[in-house]
């Protein structure tokens, strides 16, 4: 700051002496470029690294928000900067913001993977087209279900 102060552009050139600096406007998380409020609901970590999370996404909220819009800062994709770390400096292929690898339904509550960096999320995703991650779904009832004999399927038809 001060009346030598210029904002400079990628074509400017500097010179022996110069200072250079970058002044960047931090919001509300932990990733510093959003400019949302924090979700009003809470998202327990329950693993994290540099490279990846895993959190205990609660029923009634939606993974991903559509496209156009809808969900707003009801989504754990809006809601995952502010629950996790940034990657420590020095990682390698960092993406701008916490990326879920898979997808949980609205009602449906349970651990959800979370990648940080490119290669995590390369390597979650080829182990999910590869079913190498398995996915496994308790169900609470109450009373006894009818089950009708041509409604059930097997595991492998699943």
């Amino acid at each position: 700051d001060g009346p030598s102060a210029i904002t400079a552009r990628a074509i400017n050139r500097i010179f022996a002496g110069d200072t250079l600096a970058i002044q960047a406007r931090t919001g509300g998380g932990f990733y510093p470029y959003l400019t949302y409020e924090k979700a009003p609901f809470a998202v327990p970590v329950v693993y994290e690294d540099d490279h990846l999370a895993v959190v205990d996404k609660p029923a009634g909220v939606v993974t991903y928000s559509h496209k156009k819009g809808g969900h707003g800062r009801m989504s754990m994709k809006a809601a995952l900067p502010y629950a996790l770390r940034p990657p420590a400096a020095g990682t390698r292929s960092i993406l701008r913001r916490p990326q879920p690898a898979h997808r949980l339904d609205k009602p449906t509550s349970g651990l959800l993977l979370v990648a940080k960096t490119r290669p995590a999320i390369a390597a979650l995703t080829e182990q999910f087209v590869d079913r190498r991650i398995k996915k496994t779904y308790v169900a609470i009832l109450n009373g006894v279900p009818f089950e009708d004999a041509s409604a059930s399927i097997s595991s492998r038809e699943a």
